[in-house]
C-alpha cells in the first residue's frame, strides 16, 4: 500500500505602505554655520567645521524589509530561516534652489546679491567627514531600520568649502529641498 500525504498551506499576507512624517522642525528649518573670517580659510577646498542639518522623520510605520527568494524553508518540523530580509530604503534627492558648483563634491551655490560673499560654497555630506560626500546630480540610499522605529534620522551636514582662489566676505546663504522616494 501507497500512502499520500496531503500538505495544506494556509497563511495571510498584510501588504503594507509604510510612510513618515516629515518633523515640523525639519519642514523648513535653519542650519546656523556661524560666521567665519575670510582667514579662517586657506585656499580651494578648505572647509568649515561640519554642522548638523539631518532630516528628522516621525510617526513611520513599520518597514519590514523584502527579498527576491524566500527567507525560511520547512523541514517537516519547523521553518529554518535561509535569508535576511532585505531592509528598505529611502532615495534622497538633495535640490538646491541657487545651483550647484560641483555636484560631483557636493557643493552648492550661496545665493546672490550686492551683499553676498564669493569664492565659496556649501558642502553637503552623509557624516561629519569627506568621505560621506553626496553626489546632487543623484538621489542616495538610506537604509530604514526594519524593527518598528517610528522615529528615524536621515543624517545629513553641511559646511562652507572654499571654491575659488580668492574670497570675498558677505552673506553666505543657501537654500535646499529634499525629496524622500521609500522602497
Amino acid at each position: 500500500m501507497v500512502g499520500i500525504y496531503e500538505i495544506n498551506i494556509s497563511g495571510s499576507l498584510k501588504v503594507t505602505t509604510p510612510t513618515c512624517n516629515i518633523t515640523t522642525g525639519s519642514q523648513s528649518m535653519t542650519v546656523n554655520m556661524g560666521s567665519y573670517h575670510t582667514s579662517d580659510f586657506s585656499g580651494p577646498g578648505t572647509g568649515t567645521a561640519w554642522k548638523d542639518a539631518s532630516i528628522h522623520l516621525n510617526n513611520c510605520g513599520w518597514f519590514y524589509g523584502n527579498t527576491t527568494t524566500s527567507v525560511a524553508t520547512f523541514n517537516g518540523t519547523e521553518n529554518v530561516p535561509v535569508k535576511a530580509l532585505t531592509s528598505n530604503a529611502a532615495d534622497i534627492t538633495l535640490t538646491p534652489l541657487d545651483g550647484k558648483l560641483n555636484a560631483a563634491e557636493g557643493i552648492m551655490s550661496i545665493a546672490s546679491g550686492t551683499s553676498a560673499a564669493t569664492g565659496i560654497g556649501i558642502q553637503l555630506s552623509r557624516s561629519e567627514a569627506d568621505s560621506g560626500k553626496i553626489n546632487l546630480d543623484s538621489a542616495y540610499s538610506y537604509s530604514l531600520p526594519n524593527d518598528g522605529s517610528s522615529t528615524i534620522t536621515v543624517p545629513l551636514y553641511a559646511r562652507y568649502i572654499q571654491t575659488e582662489n580668492t574670497i570675498t566676505g558677505g552673506n553666505a546663504i543657501g537654500k535646499l529641498e529634499y525629496t524622500i522616494s521609500y522602497h
